[in-house]
């Protein structure tokens, strides 16, 4: 019974902080502090065929230990200029060799060393690599578009790019290819329509000249190529920062890195996808650029890229409290973390409740119902010390328990008849309940 009331606390943990955390009344965090260091991510950038193109995130620390993100305020300097070019945060390959780039913001400086190598080399676009990506982080081969079972307007893409030899297909062959214009890429009805030079019901998806137009371009000017066959497959992604505390109002960029079969990396922050699970307490755009509100909280940003999925947490405190957080009693491994979490969000914990509202709480989240009077009564005449315990364990060992969670596991794992048939469904039902009595 042990994991189990380990479990079941841990859901009820989970369900009172997000319903304190959504009731909080927002007020100001961080205030204007000079910069002591300025942290660059990556430390160390190379360019090279596969990674022409690299994002800089700079981290400032303040005087109070905070991480605040500066990318967007911080000033970019390159030693050699006909090594590599800048754009904003973002570093381009000109030439082979070696420069510095030098990142100052407030008070603070950071270097960083930049090699460049086969500058002089135009990398063939890979279908699955380069033009998959890009489809789906312009909702191309989304199901609101190209990627329902009817397609759009008589062309049909994959959703999200699971099938790409009919992708490929459907671009370069059907309607006698017609979306496609090789001698004149930039007239080609694929570009025409995405950059809104022709009339398109989705609307403008690329700028032109824009990076992701010039892959398009280039993809079709080299022939619509499908690819190296041994080309390396992306194997996983990581988003940086992957677990940060930041004010309301604030702005946070986000830096995505595949890692590849060879051994290679590649910036692919701008062809990843974004998205939040709480747009009130962190929203994020297309480029990965998260910005939080008013409402204190915690949001989840989950990153898509080539089929393989990372998340960053974003957490929005309540504002400092004067007063320090008080130490608490741990009755048990959960507690610690129950604390710890109330600590960085600034929440002070509440009073211990009554009896009354125990028993109610407990009879509530633990079997879905309520106690009857009697026991509501037998609960607040025991005297005994240890009471709530002896409750908690009772509760656990009635046939109700296992009632209820099974229920509702068989909600979140879909125990469907329709699906699994009535023997299916029942065996497993049947399992699931087993595990909760």
């Amino acid at each position: 019974m042990t994991h189990i009331r380990s479990r079941r606390s841990a859901i009820a943990v989970v369900g009172i902080l997000v319903f304190a955390v959504s009731s909080l009344v927002s007020h100001p965090l961080y205030a204007t502090d000079a910069f002591h260091q300025l942290t660059l991510h990556p430390v160390s950038i190379k360019l090279n065929p596969l990674n022409q193109r690299q994002h800089v995130l700079v981290t400032a620390q303040t005087s109070d230990g905070r991480l605040v993100d500066v990318t967007r305020q911080a000033e970019f300097h390159i030693a050699d200029a006909s090594i590599v070019r800048i754009n904003g945060n973002q570093i381009t390959s000109v030439g082979n060799g070696k420069s510095t780039l030098i990142v100052t913001a407030g008070n603070a400086r950071a270097v960083a060393e930049v090699t460049v190598s086969g500058a002089e080399t135009t990398p063939s676009v890979h279908f699955v690599n380069d033009v998959i990506p890009l489809l789906s982080k312009l909702s191309c081969n989304s199901g609101g578009c190209h990627g329902k079972a009817s397609g759009q307007n008589g062309f049909k893409l994959s959703v999200f790019g699971f099938d790409p030899q009919a992708d490929h297909t459907a671009l370069t062959r059907e309607s006698r290819g017609r979306r496609i214009f090789t001698s004149d890429p930039d007239r080609s009805l694929l570009i025409q329509k995405a950059s809104g030079a022709s009339a398109h019901g989705g609307g403008r998806r690329v700028q032109p000249g824009s990076a992701d137009y010039l892959t398009l371009r280039n993809w079709i000017q080299q022939g619509m190529p499908w690819g190296d066959a041994n080309a390396p497959q992306v194997r996983s992604i990581q988003v940086t920062p992957a677990d940060r505390v930041i004010g309301r109002q604030t702005e946070q960029q986000l830096l995505v890195t595949a890692f590849y079969s060879n051994g290679a990396t590649r910036d692919v922050t701008t062809e990843a996808s974004f998205t939040t699970n709480a747009s009130s307490v962190a929203d994020v755009n297309l480029t990965g650029l998260v910005s939080t509100g008013e409402v204190p909280g915690e949001a989840a940003i989950t990153v898509n890229y080539m089929g393989q999925v990372a998340a960053a947490k974003i957490l929005v405190p309540r504002p400092k409290p004067l007063q320090p957080f008080p130490k608490l009693v741990e009755n048990n491994a959960i507690d610690g973390f129950v604390w710890s979490k109330l600590e960085r969000m600034g929440i002070f914990p509440s009073e211990v409740c009554d009896d009354s509202t125990f028993i109610r709480r407990v009879f509530l989240d633990t079997l879905g119902t309520l106690s009857t009077a009697d026991e509501v009564r037998k609960f607040i005449n025991d005297n005994r010390p240890n009471k709530r315990d002896t409750l908690i364990d009772a509760v656990l060992d009635r046939r109700e328990y296992a009632d209820y969670w099974s229920l509702k596991w068989a909600d979140v794992l879909l125990v469907d008849r329709e699906s699994l048939g009535e023997r299916g469904a029942f065996e497993f039902h049947h399992w699931l309940r087993k595990q909760m009595s």
